[in-house]
């Protein structure tokens, strides 16, 4: 079991993410953590704060 994990830590260690991966984790970090508090919170409602944050420069 530690071989296997030992070979994913390293292929995990050469994957290069694109500035696009890193915003949807980013978008899926900030939905698991508000619509923990407010199950209104969604996806949807996610993306279009990032957008708008991104229009305003302030991302």
């Amino acid at each position: 079991m530690d071989e296997k994990l030992d070979a994913l830590i390293t292929a995990a260690k050469s994957v290069t993410m694109t500035r696009e991966d890193i915003e949807r984790q980013i978008e899926s970090f900030a939905f698991g953590n508000t619509h923990i508090g407010n199950g209104r919170i969604s996806k949807e409602t996610i993306s279009e704060a990032a957008i708008r944050l991104k229009k305003n420069g302030e991302v």
